[in-house]
C-alpha cells in the first residue's frame, strides 16, 4: 500500500532504474551538449617516400597552395605533387615497392589510388618533364597519367616523357598506353597498346598510340646511383595500443642478393607523434625516431604508438631504395567514455559514461 504511483500507473519504487539509453535522452531534453574528450588521430595514406635528392625538390602536400623544399627520407602521402627544378634530380620509392627517378624540370603528382588499385599499386599523374620508373615486386600495378595518354605498367622498366606529348620507351616487360582527354578519365589497365622490351610509344593530343621499334635508352637515370634495397618488415600488422612491434631491416645489392656488407647507423622513424622507437623493445624508447647500427646487413627496432589508426614506419640510409611500410593500432574496446558537457547555462563540467551489456 505505501507504493507512490505516477500519472501512467507505474510504480515508481519498483521501476528499474532507467537505461543508458533513456539517461542520454534525458540529458539531451535539458540542453547539454556532448563532445568527445579525445578524439582519435589517424594517420593519413603514405604513398611514397624520398630517397635521394640531387640538387633540390619542391613538394606541395595535400589541400596546400605552396611548395616547400622536401628533404631526403620525407613521406609523400596521396595528393601531393613534386617539382623539380633546371638541374635537379630526385628519387622515390612507393609503399607497393615502384621506384621512381624524376628527371629537371619536371611536375609529378601522386594521385590518389583508383580502389581497383588500392593495395596492389599507385596511381600518378606527369604533367611535364621525364620519369623513369622500375617495378620492383611482382604484382605491383602502377598507373602514370599525362595530359594526353595513360600509362599501365606491370612488372617492368620505363621511361616516360611528357612535352606536348607523350613518350614512353620500355626497357624490361611491358606495358600498355591508352589515349585520353584529360588526367581525371577512368582507364582499365587492359586499355590501349601493348609496348614491348625495345619499343617506344608516342601519343599526340586526340591521337591514337602509335608503337615503333627503338634502340635507344636514357642515361639521366643513372646519376642518381643505387647500392641496392632495403627491405622492412614488421612483426604485427596490427597491434593493440601502446604494444611495442619489432621492426627488422635487411639489405640486398642490386642484384637482390644480401648485401652483408652493409653496416653502419640507420635512422628508423615514423610521421607519427605519437610514436615512440627503442633498440630492445624493453627500454628507452624515444619519440619519432631512433639511431640503430646495421651489421651483417642486418638490423631491427622496436616501435609502439597508442592512438589508434596506422603507423607509417620508414628508414634512412644513404645510397640505398626504401619502401616504407606501416602498420595499424587497434581501437581499444572501451567500457568507459570520458566527456565534457555544457549545460544551459554555459557551465563546463567533466563526466564518466559507464557502459553495462
Amino acid at each position: 500500500m505505501g507504493s507512490s504511483m505516477n500519472g501512467k500507473g507505474y510504480d515508481m519504487k519498483r521501476t528499474r532504474k532507467p537505461s543508458f539509453l533513456k539517461t542520454l535522452t534525458v540529458v539531451f531534453s535539458v540542453g547539454f551538449f556532448l563532445t568527445a574528450a579525445q578524439p582519435e588521430l589517424i594517420a593519413g595514406d603514405v604513398a611514397a617516400v624520398l630517397t635521394q635528392i640531387l640538387g633540390a625538390l619542391f613538394i606541395k602536400a595535400p589541400g596546400k597552395t605552396s611548395y616547400k623544399q622536401a628533404k631526403k627520407g620525407e613521406f609523400i602521402y596521396e595528393g601531393s605533387v613534386l617539382k623539380t627544378g633546371q638541374g635537379d634530380k630526385a628519387a622515390l620509392t612507393f609503399v607497393n615497392g615502384i621506384e621512381v627517378k624524376m628527371n629537371q624540370t619536371t611536375q609529378y603528382t601522386v594521385r590518389k589510388t583508383h580502389p581497383s588499385r588500392r593495395g596492389q599499386g599507385n596511381d600518378t599523374g606527369l604533367q611535364k618533364g621525364q620519369i623513369w620508373f622500375k617495378v620492383l615486386r611482382k604484382g605491383t600495378k602502377f598507373q602514370i597519367k599525362t595530359p594526353v595518354a595513360a600509362v599501365s605498367i606491370r612488372g617492368t622498366e620505363g621511361d616516360v616523357k611528357y612535352e606536348n606529348g607523350l613518350k614512353a620507351t620500355c626497357y624490361e616487360g611491358k606495358f600498355r598506353v591508352a589515349s585520353i582527354h584529360h588526367e581525371d578519365e577512368e582507364v582499365e589497365d587492359n586499355a590501349g597498346s601493348d609496348v614491348e622490351a625495345g619499343q617506344q610509344c608516342t601519343v599526340n593530343e586526340g591521337k591514337p598510340p602509335e608503337v615503333r621499334t627503338t634502340d635507344k635508352k636514357e642515361t639521366w637515370q643513372n646519376e642518381i646511383a643505387s647500392k641496392g634495397k632495403i627491405e622492412i618488415n614488421l612483426g604485427k600488422a596490427e597491434a593493440p595500443r601502446g604494444e611495442a612491434v619489432r621492426v627488422t631491416i635487411a639489405a640486398y645489392d642490386t642484384k637482390n642478393n644480401e648485401d652483408k656488407s652493409f653496416e653502419g647507423d640507420v635512422r628508423v622513424y615514423s610521421d607519427r607523434e605519437d610514436a615512440e622507437f627503442s633498440v630492445n623493445g624493453q627500454s628507452g624508447w624515444a619519440n619519432n625516431f631512433v639511431t640503430v647500427k646495421a651489421s651483417g646487413g642486418k638490423a631491427e627496432a622496436w616501435v609502439r604508438a597508442i592512438q589508434p589508426g596506422s603507423v607509417n614506419v620508414g628508414i634512412e640510409v644513404e645510397g640505398y631504395d626504401v619502401s616504407p611500410v606501416r602498420y595499424m593500432v587497434a581501437k581499444a574496446a572501451r567500457r568507459e567514455l570520458d566527456v565534457e558537457i555544457e549545460t544551459e547555462k554555459g557551465e563546463k563540467k567533466q563526466i564518466r559514461l559507464k557502459f553495462r551489456r
